[in-house]
């Protein structure tokens, strides 16, 4: 009997130190000894009430079973957490998380089972399965071979340390993804069962009457789209119309994420007026559907998924409703869409038709019928051959509506992507960044485009602009021009004051957009700076998209002070410390500065120095966010040798075509001393100068500074010249232009 005490006691030893070494690498040490108090706690409480369990004395056998069973269940409960924590590690190799709580309980047998098919490691499933298994038999050999060794006072003593130890760290690291994921889903639950009873009467006067389409896709990333440049041919026909777009009808964006990497969790802030910004809670939201039947808009939920997870609770507002899927096992192939799409004498005269696919999701070969593998039968080709299908489904989704007299828009965006190639999938506890590179394009007709031009020219222009799909309840109710009372138009990518700052969080605030190193300029974002912050209110208006500043400033030596201005006019009206006393104050948020000093000179440069830093200092500006321009690269120097960082505002000749190679030889050599000379840090420029600058050869330690003339940064994103300009990694700062209306 001892040995199989021991023997349990060895495997229940084994079983809850895996998770709790994980928590001693994700926790601190003070963590970590709450998690083994924790441990201790389940193990002592398990062992002793199974233990007063198999001691109570009676003569029937049926009563004896029952009681060795329910025995050995509780001696069970320490492979509870071992369960819940190897489920992660054997499909990713990855820690339990809140998320991964509750998809268990948002998902269905099938999609279980075609997940684990298609993630689990045999290496790791069987070694952490026969660690479980004979941990299960430990427990029933105890409860079966079960002998009184242990007196009942030593059974009320352990029971109750069990008891109290266990309750006493209940709070802990270990618990935590579990709690926290319980406690969400209850949230959750109970806000969308009120969503789910809210049935709309009311229609008011619609601001766009027509029909327009919303298509969700699943767990795409456009990195494996043709029309995003994929070397493969995966959409045909989004390529084909892309081709022929020469009206414009269609666009499609370039720097679209998703807010999170799981459908429950991106849908939920989507198809609501949850985002990053104001950080809503689920019961505090209002539901798109709510919006559009309020604003007496016919509402259509079309799904291809199954009716089980919590946001399609959302869905229930809609209505029209049509849940296609109720396969028991392989889910139905998205063209069952198709065949149920509302005709256009089903539809009013205003309505949104909501499409859900299944898209891309995993097994990527149960998306699509077998004469539709082009690609082949590996992992990737799986995936591509897939995206190659969804596009013969967006083909005939489109085809559908747009003969419709009354149509008037199709939008497609995807809930997150996926990250196809380290076959990652979209775990969000191994997350990486091509989990939330998703598709999102638009479709508008020509009448639509002739009643909202201003709209549709500037949604051409930010073609290349960040967008996360937790403001696509602002965006969709731009376009239907809805002015809710929810309607934030800074959240709108379709209205002229849509801001998004470039380390916007995703991911329950995680990571942040400025983590993203790959696309096309969207790393480059913290190099933009705004030119001419010349008042306390353009410092204060300035935006959290802007990382800097540039502020133009003249030296008064009598009154030992500086003017915030272009031109010297008014020292009283225009004083630099009365700028910068706004700093800071916007949400804490500290600009870096660019001080464009107008009048530096030889004489009154160490002056300036002193009362520059005197400044700074008052304001807790570090020396290490200034940069400070002049035209005067010599009196820079006693700037430098004080550790600021400095750049000489270059004097090109204007024209420099009408200067003989002998004359451009001279002024290259002379600015090319000029960087070796160690007065400076960098050399600022107008960008039109920038083949003559990087045509000289100049000190390699030298930064540049540069700005394009009157351009916004939406315009600088579609700028050829531009994008050239800012993936040289000389180039720190690229100011760029705003629109003050008058200040």
């Amino acid at each position: 009997m001892k040995k199989i005490v021991l023997f349990y006691v060895m495997m229940a030893v084994l079983v809850l130190s895996i998770p709790l070494y994980w928590t001693m690498h994700q926790n601190s040490f003070g963590e970590m000894l709450l998690s083994l108090g924790f441990v201790c706690g389940v193990f002592l409480l398990s062992f002793s009430f199974s233990s007063a369990l198999l001691s109570i004395e009676t003569k029937s056998g049926l009563v004896k079973g029952f009681i060795k069973i329910v025995s050995s269940i509780f001696l069970c409960i320490p492979g509870l957490l071992y369960f819940f924590y190897m489920i992660p590690y054997i499909t990713s190799n990855s820690i339990l998380t809140e998320d991964d709580v509750m998809a268990f309980f948002q998902t269905y047998t099938h999609e279980a089972y075609t997940y684990l098919v298609s993630t689990v490691k045999p290496s790791s499933l069987c070694w952490t399965g026969c660690i479980l298994l004979l941990f299960i038999i430990s427990s029933f050999l105890y409860a079966i071979k079960y002998r009184n060794f242990i007196s009942k006072s030593c059974k009320e003593n352990l029971l109750s340390l069990g008891i109290i130890v266990s309750t006493i760290f209940i709070h802990n690291p270990l618990l935590e993804p579990i709690e926290k994921g319980i406690v969400d889903l209850y949230e959750y639950q109970t806000a969308l069962a009120k969503h789910s009873q809210y049935k709309s009467e009311s229609e008011t006067e619609l601001n766009s009457k027509g029909i327009y389409v919303v298509v969700i896709g699943e767990s795409q990333n456009r990195k494996h789209q043709s029309v995003y440049g994929y070397k493969r041919n995966t959409t045909p026909f989004l390529v084909s119309e892309q081709n022929n777009n020469s009206l414009g009808n269609w666009i499609f964006f370039e720097n679209s994420y998703s807010s999170h990497t799981n459908t429950f969790r991106t849908l939920t802030r989507a198809l609501t007026d949850m985002n990053s910004y104001n950080q809503k809670k689920i019961s505090e939201a209002k539901t798109l559907m709510e919006v559009l039947n309020q604003n007496g808009y016919q509402t259509w939920w079309i799904s291809n998924q199954k009716k089980v997870t919590l946001y399609e609770a959302l869905m229930s507002e809609a209505q029209n409703q049509l849940w296609l899927n109720d396969s028991q096992g392989t889910d139905p192939y998205d063209e069952i869409i198709l065949d149920n799409l509302p005709e256009e004498s089903a539809l009013k005269s205003s309505a949104v038709v909501f499409i859900h696919l299944m898209g891309c999701h995993s097994r990527y070969d149960e998306r699509y019928p077998k004469t539709w593998n082009r690609f082949g039968n590996k992992h990737v080709d799986r995936y591509d051959n897939s995206m190659l299908y969804n596009d013969y489904i967006i083909q005939n989704i489109y085809n559908h509506f747009a003969k419709m007299a009354k149509f008037k828009s199709m939008i497609y965006i995807s809930d997150h992507a996926e990250d196809v190639e380290n076959k990652l999938y979209h775990t969000s506890s191994l997350f990486t960044w091509n989990m939330t590179k998703i598709p999102f394009f638009a479709f508008f007709t020509q009448d639509y485009i002739n009643k909202n031009f201003e709209k549709i020219t500037l949604l051409k222009s930010r073609k290349r602009k960040l967008f996360v799909n937790d403001m696509f309840f602002d965006f969709l109710l731009g376009i239907l021009n809805i002015k809710d009372e929810n309607y934030i138009p800074q959240n709108d990518f379709s209205n002229p004051k849509y801001v998004i700052h470039y380390d916007y969080p995703i991911l329950e605030g995680k990571k942040h957009l400025s983590e993203e190193k790959n696309d096309n300029f969207l790393n480059y974002r913290p190099k933009f700076w705004l030119h001419k912050v010349n008042s306390p209110y353009r410092l204060r208006n300035a935006g959290k998209e802007y990382l800097g500043v540039e502020m133009d400033i003249i030296y008064y030596e009598k009154e030992n002070s500086f003017e915030n201005s272009h031109e010297k006019t008014d020292l009283s009206r225009h004083n630099l410390e009365q700028t910068l006393e706004q700093y800071g104050k916007v949400d804490g948020f500290n600009y870096s500065i660019w001080f464009d000093f107008k009048n530096l000179t030889d004489e009154n440069k160490e002056a300036a120095k002193n009362a520059l830093e005197k400044i700074i200092n008052k304001y807790g500006i570090p020396k290490s966010y200034v940069w400070l321009e002049s035209k005067d690269w010599k009196s820079l120097d006693t700037f430098t040798k004080s550790g600021w960082k400095t750049s000489y505002y270059m004097q090109v000749p204007k024209s420099l075509d009408n200067i003989s190679e002998e004359k451009l030889n001279q002024i290259k050599s002379k600015f090319e001393e000029i960087s070796y000379s160690n007065k400076v840090t960098a050399f600022s420029f107008p960008s039109e100068y920038y083949s003559f600058v990087t045509s000289m050869k100049l000190n390699p330690e030298i930064f540049l500074l540069t700005w394009f003339g009157g351009k916004t940064f939406d315009e600088l994103s579609d700028n050829e010249e531009f994008l050239s300009i800012i993936h040289d990694s000389r180039i720190k700062v690229v100011l760029a232009e705003k629109d003050w209306s008058g200040h």
